[in-house]
């Protein structure tokens, strides 16, 4: 019953915050700029090359089809026009059971609760907004055990230039892979550049 009411109640925060991340979008997408952005061919040591954002979305588990409300922040050395390093952080919060592909018996369940993830990764813009990343970090989830995972993602994004040069909303979508599950991340990042 317990677990009835959690599902319950995980199911009430996806459905409010795709509607939080919908209305995001509207908005951002009402204040984006019109022009495509260009990409210099010389190097740039007078433009602004750090940026931290704050990511807004859902984990959708892919062996339950649950949804987790996701919040994460992330950091970006940008070395060339086209290529950036950083590291992404995410906290997936909430409850889910999943089947445990690591046991050979397929009703197995494995039980995971908030799980914190930590990755560096790299960035590369393959045309004009496009985004490309990968990386791999580790996922360390609350449940009886502490246990910590490998985790790799691989993502692509589209930034939207904003009136102001220095801010940036992406639509981001990833792909998270363990040992034991595999996930499609999906939200918007609101990124400063500094």
């Amino acid at each position: 019953m317990d677990y009835l009411c959690t599902f319950k109640f995980n199911e009430y925060v996806m459905k409010l915050s795709f509607v939080i991340l919908l209305q995001a979008l509207f908005l951002t997408s009402i204040n984006a700029q019109e022009h495509t952005e260009t990409i210099p061919d010389s190097p740039h040591n007078d433009e602004k090359m750090n940026f931290v954002a704050l990511f807004l979305g859902n984990t959708v588990v892919y062996q339950t089809n649950i949804h987790l409300p996701t919040v994460g922040v992330e950091y970006i050395r940008e070395l060339s026009p086209r290529l950036g390093i950083g590291l992404i952080g995410e906290v997936e919060i909430g409850y889910d059971v999943v089947n445990d592909k690591t046991n050979p018996n397929p009703s197995t369940l494995y039980t995971r609760e908030t799980a914190i993830l930590m990755q560096p990764a790299i960035f590369y813009r393959v045309y004009k907004g496009l985004i490309v990343s990968v990386g791999y970090g580790v996922e360390f989830e609350n449940t009886e055990n502490e246990r910590t995972f490998g985790l790799f993602k691989l993502g692509i994004e589209y930034r939207l230039a904003m009136k102001n040069p220095n801010w940036f909303v992406l639509p981001s979508l990833s792909w998270d892979h363990t040992s034991l599950y595999d996930g499609v991340v999906y939200g918007v990042v609101f990124a400063y550049k500094f």
